[in-house]
């Protein structure tokens, strides 16, 4: 091979070296976004639960005071 093929595999693996790395990068806030929606979602689910727990206690809380008010002890 002469000194010129070595310079374009040289080169051309220089290229893809750093086609590599920028696809590492891309890989990585990728990763980031995902955790970031996991995260949120996870949250959203938590104060989901949450707020239908609070719902089902303030829905029981009329028929519990009704009723008390209607067979007095």
């Amino acid at each position: 091979m002469s000194e010129e093929s070595y310079s374009e595999i040289h080169a051309q693996n220089i290229s893809r070296g750093q086609l590599i790395e920028e696809h590492e990068r891309k890989i990585e806030a990728m990763e980031i976004q995902l955790k970031s929606a996991r995260e949120q979602y996870e949250y959203q689910l938590k104060t989901l639960v949450d707020t239908k727990k609070e719902l089902e206690r303030i829905a029981v809380c009329p028929h519990i005071i009704l009723l008390m008010t209607e067979n007095p002890r």
